[in-house]
This record gives structure tokens, C-alpha cells and sequence, in this order.
């Protein structure tokens, strides 16, 4: 068994990871989010008393379902940036934020 008190802040702090993760619009921060509420509701969902474990176990579920969901959009968004990270190894004058600048064809770099 766990401290109560201890049980019941993790149970709470996965909740409130649960709806931070909820309003964060990269996949990649949300499915962190949601595996680190999975983390933190395990311990109380294993450990905690009879009303705090259902409520662990819920979260826990919750958190696991969200997570899988947003895997996908995770995989997706991991690829493109590996991708990214590829072209500008090979061309390394080719990246996403070009800084030269042009004025009438010439550069205002030389």
C-alpha cells in the first residue's frame, strides 16, 4: 500500500497532465503528455486504496486510449522532421530558413 496522500497527488497530477494534453495541438507534445499521465497514474492505479485505485485505473485507461490514438499523427510528424533532418545533411545549403537575402538579383551578404 501507498501513502494516501501520496496516491491521491499523482492520481491528481494525471489527471491534470490528462487535460493539459488535451489542449496542446502538437501530436508529438500530446503523446508525451499522455504517456507521462500513464507514468504517474500507475503507481496509485497498483498501489493506492479502493477509491483512489478506480480512479488511477480510470485515468490510466483514459490516458493509454489517448495515447495510442495520437500515436499515428506522432509517427507521422517524427518521420517528416527526420526526413527534414536528412535533406539538410545532404544539401546543406538547402534548409527550411534560407537567411540571404535578395535585392534586384544581387546578395546583400557579399
Amino acid at each position: 500500500m501507498m501513502k494516501n496522500t501520496s496516491a491521491s497527488a499523482l492520481t491528481w497530477f494525471a489527471a491534470i497532465l490528462l487535460f493539459i494534453g488535451l489542449l496542446i495541438m502538437s501530436p508529438s507534445g500530446s503523446f508525451f503528455v499522455y504517456v507521462l499521465a500513464a507514468l504517474f497514474a500507475l503507481a496509485p492505479a497498483i498501489f493506492g486504496t479502493k477509491k483512489i485505485r478506480i480512479f488511477a485505473i480510470i485515468l490510466l485507461l483514459v490516458s493509454i486510449i489517448l495515447a495510442l490514438n495520437k500515436y499515428p499523427e506522432f509517427k507521422s510528424e517524427s518521420d517528416k522532421y527526420s526526413r527534414r533532418g536528412k535533406i539538410s545533411q545532404i544539401n546543406p545549403g538547402h534548409s527550411l530558413i534560407n537567411l540571404t537575402f535578395y535585392s534586384g538579383g544581387q546578395s546583400d551578404f557579399s
